[in-house]
């Protein structure tokens, strides 16, 4: 899904503080109250496009740390990682780790200076969208795994 232009920083760091709760919502106990599976065992299972849920919460911490550093340094020309794979990680260790660093790009975002959002809206844009579009992805794994 393409990135919304019209976001401005500030819904950006609303969104970024949002994004660990919403991500807990998916996988801190994805199948527990129906089949009693493991949450770090379902987050660990395959969807149809063959990537799990914990991929994706991985890449969008990737993808949080790379917009922070982005923002610090003033440099509009941020990449962002494409898929990363899941080492393997305790689930509530990754979502806590998800907690800090969107906490730390959230506050990176208040703090850029209203006259250096012009290079540095659009990558802030894109990551949202692709933080939002790995949050949807992990729906959608565990949707089909559970």
């Amino acid at each position: 899904m393409p990135a919304d232009r019209a976001l401005a920083p500030s819904d950006a760091a609303v969104a970024l503080r949002s994004f660990p709760r919403r991500f807990r919502g998916v996988l801190a106990s994805p199948g527990e109250d129906d089949s009693g599976d493991d949450p770090d065992e379902v987050a660990r299972r395959a969807g149809q496009a063959g990537l799990t849920a914990a991929e994706h919460l991985v890449t969008a911490d990737a993808v949080v740390v790379a917009l922070a550093d982005a923002l610090r340094s003033r440099d509009a020309a941020v990449e962002f990682p494409a898929t990363l794979a899941d080492d393997g990680t305790a689930v509530s260790t990754l979502l806590d780790r998800f907690a800090e660093t969107a906490a730390r790009a959230a506050d990176a975002v208040d703090a850029v200076a209203s006259d250096d959002w012009d290079d540095l809206l659009r990558p802030t844009q894109d990551a949202v969208g692709t933080i939002a579009d790995h949050l949807r992805a992990a729906e959608q794994v565990i949707s089909e795994v559970v």
